[in-house]
């Protein structure tokens, strides 16, 4: 499974329950879909700007050149709304608290636990996430321009990946 496709489920997942909850009639309804407007935009710039980039990491980590192509592509788009995509994650954690708080008021743990989720998935994305496809990108972008040579490391059949079948 690529990085691509687990963070592209881990959204759906994020946006299905988000859309559950944004249907409930009381406060944490209304928080709900207020959170759904500001990170549906969100998570499209994240699927075309950071996403394609984490997906060819894993290549680019044991020497890949033919996956520098794309995050090579994106570098340039990726640095100009880098700092722009952390400010977006301001805006939804503002949003996101609210609705933790209406729905710890209205007594939905559900909608309060899927709040600290979003909460952690925001951490992992600014912690390590893109950090990760800033450098990916850069590093891919440098490849590209002949600027430095690709790392020659591991061999693909070296790795054996989670969940990878003989």
């Amino acid at each position: 499974m690529t990085t691509d496709s687990l963070l592209r489920r881990d959204h759906e997942e994020i946006l299905r329950t988000l859309a559950t909850a944004a249907g409930k009639n009381d406060g944490a309804g209304r928080s709900a879909k207020e959170v759904l407007e500001t990170l549906r935009p969100h998570l499209e710039k994240e699927e075309e700007l950071v996403m394609p980039v984490l997906d060819a990491l894993g290549d680019l980590a044991i020497g890949g050149v033919a996956s520098a192509e794309k995050p090579a592509e994106i570098a340039g788009r990726l640095s100009a709304e880098y700092h722009m995509m952390f400010r977006e994650h301001e805006e939804i954690l503002d949003k996101v608290n609210t609705l933790y708080n209406e729905a710890k008021k209205s007594g939905d743990d559900e909608t309060s636990e899927l709040a600290e989720r979003l909460k952690a998935h925001i951490e992992l994305e600014e912690a390590v996430l893109y950090p990760a496809a800033m450098v990916a990108a850069k590093y891919a972008e440098k490849i590209i321009k002949g600027e430095i040579e690709s790392y020659r490391g591991l061999e693909q059949g070296e790795i054996k990946r989670f969940g990878a079948t003989e």
